[in-house]
């Protein structure tokens, strides 16, 4: 092999168009980075001496740039992407330059913030393997589990699938014209990193700071009224080299650590806690690993691919997954400099500082923003310790979140309330309630609102989808019925308990009442009975009595006679 195949050289195409040797002939350096965390990049600078350059349209921003990579006529992909920026500089000494820079094509997917957009009936992989598409990106994703009913986007398609994808350990990232969802997963044969021979710097750092061996999710079904739980154990992510790399006490110690209290993601099901739990657990023992070097350039390696390192112990010697890659070519040559993990997501301090895993800020309590499915536990706050004023308020559980917490006291939201008036209907215990936290504080809950589930239906169905009928329905069974129907309708008061109505009809004007026991009218001044149409009647099974003040006269009709005394 002759000294020239050594030769570091780099081809650059816009808009499909190799640039002219003469042109190429002026770039002064050239940088190609791709992560899995950003948005990929590159960013060469030209000379320009007649300041030509600065009026071409081959630079113009959203051409697109393919680099190319490598040594002698071995030549390898290492970028697609568009210019996004010129920047011309004109020193005070030395000659003129222009530096392009631009980004991969999910630079796109990274900005905006769309409209709301609703995937029904769809899984995760057939989401992504759609927002792929519409980005002009082929999708290589794998599959995931169960079908959701509803999924709503309301972020950049990027941020979107970063938090899809965190559910199953899934790393998204686009490299060419491919975008990937999916679980990372080693090449072939991984390029091999020697200290000594080709590789030229590594700062590795393990820590199992924040790690732990058993990872706990928990949420709450509102409609079955059930709380969810998913477990994860380290031992069963095969993690082989715990032992080796840690010792066996820290080992033993990591296994015996739990990890609780994940509450950001919306768990319906115990299949989805599982798969949640396997994730963040995965992640954590990821980020144990973390570490950064530099090798003579190696154009093949990018982001998302495995390397191995020898020759730095048997802690640090082992498999690595690439993080972040960025090819240098300047004066001094080409290098790679990389920045690695285990095996997954983010570094240990990555996740500590922008708590990917949902860590609670070390100094400063979290605010806990949103709503959340409660159950009342007590409506009798006077019996309180110490006792409370009867405002209204319940004391409300949190099962989605532990099975010990109680909240305090909650005020309950309700219609018109004021002083002395408003509806005036607390919540029974065991009813499910919307909670809200007044800034964010767990220990100041508000009842914004009562929940029907599974075990407690609504009184009423809109079966027939004319939504014609609104109930007002108490404990005992006591209704108020409103029937809207487009005929006429009418309203009903009627007791809970032997059936006694009162009913307004609508279409024809008439109130009828019905007591299934004695009926009795009683006025503190006069009666008046006035029939506008011809004909009053009163019926009795056995007679009829009307009298005036006691003593006066009385008139009795039987069922055979006529009796005025």
């Amino acid at each position: 092999m002759t000294t020239s195949s050594y030769a570091p050289r780099f081809d650059i195409r816009v808009a499909g168009l190799t640039m002219a040797a003469e042109l190429a002939e002026q770039v002064l350096s050239m940088t190609v980075e791709t992560s899995l965390d950003l948005a990929g990049s590159f960013g060469f600078v030209l000379r320009n001496p007649d300041n030509a350059l600065l009026d071409s349209p081959l630079l113009d921003p959203g051409k697109t740039v393919e680099i190319h990579l490598g040594y002698g006529n071995d030549l390898k992909p290492a970028f697609l992407g568009e210019i996004a920026a010129v920047e011309p500089s004109f020193p005070q000494s030395g000659p003129p330059t222009v530096q392009v820079s631009g980004y991969d094509k999910s630079y796109r997917m990274r900005r905006g913030q769309p409209e709301p957009t609703e995937y029904t009936f769809m899984n995760d992989s057939l989401v992504a393997a759609r927002i792929a598409v519409e980005n002009g990106l082929v999708p290589v994703v794998d599959p995931t589990p169960g079908v959701k009913e509803k999924i709503i986007q309301v972020e950049s398609d990027m941020a979107f699938l970063k938090d899809r994808a965190r559910r199953y350990h899934f790393d998204v990232y686009v490299e060419w014209d491919r975008m990937y969802f999916r679980f990372p997963r080693p090449q072939a044969a991984a390029h091999v990193l020697e200290w000594g021979r080709n590789l030229s710097s590594f700062t590795p750092r393990v820590s199992a700071s924040a790690a732990a061996g058993l990872q706990v999710v928990r949420g709450y079904n509102q409609e079955l009224a059930q709380t969810v739980h998913g477990l994860a154990l380290a031992a069963d992510l095969g993690v082989d080299q715990l032992t080796e790399r840690l010792g066996g006490s820290a080992a033993d110690l990591l296994l015996a650590m739990a990890r609780k209290g994940i509450r950001r993601h919306s768990l319906e099901n115990p299949l989805d806690a599982k798969v949640l739990a396997q994730s963040l657990l995965a992640e954590l023992l990821d980020g144990m690993y973390e570490g950064s070097g530099s090798c003579v350039g190696v154009p093949g390696l990018s982001a998302g691919q495995f390397i191995e390192i020898r020759g730095v112990g048997k802690r640090f010697s082992g498999t690595y997954r690439l993080r972040k890659v960025t090819h240098r070519i300047d004066e001094g040559g080409f290098m790679t400099d990389f920045s690695i993990s285990q095996g997954g997501h983010s570094s240990l301090l990555g996740m500590l500082r922008k708590q990917i895993v949902e860590e609670p800020p070390p100094n400063r309590t979290e605010p806990f923003y949103g709503v959340v499915v409660g159950v009342v536990e007590d409506n009798h706050e006077v019996t309180a310790v110490p006792p409370k004023a009867p405002l209204g308020r319940v004391k409300v559980s949190f099962p989605g979140l532990s099975d010990r917490f109680t909240g305090g006291w909650a005020p309950c939201a309700r219609p018109m309330a004021g002083k002395d008036m408003g509806f005036y209907w607390l919540p029974e215990p065991g009813d499910q309630v919307l909670v809200a936290f007044d800034q964010g504080d767990l220990g100041k809950p508000y009842v914004i609102g009562g929940l029907w589930n599974a075990d407690q239906p609504p009184p009423a169905t809109n079966t027939d989808g004319s939504n014609s009928t609104r109930v007002i329905k108490s404990r005992s069974g006591h209704t108020i019925t409103f029937d809207d129907t487009k005929s006429g309708g009418e309203v009903v008061i009627r007791d809970g308990g032997r059936g006694s109505a009162i009913t307004l009809n609508a279409a024809d004007g008439s109130l009828t009442i019905s007591a299934a026991g004695d009926l009795s009218l009683t006025a503190g001044g006069d009666v008046t009975l006035t029939a506008a149409g011809r004909t009053t009647t009163i019926t009795a099974g056995s007679s009829v009595e009307l009298a005036a003040a006691q003593g006066a006269t009385k008139l009795v009709v039987s069922e055979t006679d006529v009796n005025i005394t």
